[in-house]
């Protein structure tokens, strides 16, 4: 089954991570989908520089997510705190998801075992 869904590229991670999201171990709650969408999507905008992560993670990107995001400072910090239980990061500043966007499409596909 093949589901087509028409998007702009800032977009798109929020649309995959609905998509992944209830199979992830834990699922993710609106604001953590939104923070590591915003996350995903500046990592790919910096692709071409040498440690992404290491962009994301700085006080200044962070500070400018948690402000183009309209959230406030405790909420924001209590989102990157649970998405950090979640394991979503590898570490505290890497992230755990591998880029998703190969020629500006996403593809998931599910194998379901029945036993």
């Amino acid at each position: 089954m093949t589901i087509n869904i028409q998007t702009e590229k800032a977009k798109i991670y929020i649309h995959y991570l609905n998509v992944v999201n209830y199979s992830l171990p834990k699922s993710l709650t609106g604001n953590e989908i939104k923070v590591l969408a915003t996350m995903m999507y500046i990592r790919n905008i910096y692709s071409h520089v040498k440690d992404t992560n290491k962009l994301i993670f700085t006080t200044s990107t962070k500070k400018r997510i948690q402000q183009s995001l309209k959230l406030s400072v405790p909420v924001f910090n209590n989102t990157l705190s649970s998405l950090r239980k979640k394991k979503i990061f590898i570490t505290k500043d890497r992230l755990l998801l591998k880029e998703p966007v190969i020629n500006n499409e996403i593809s998931v596909n599910y194998k379901i075992k029945i036993k």
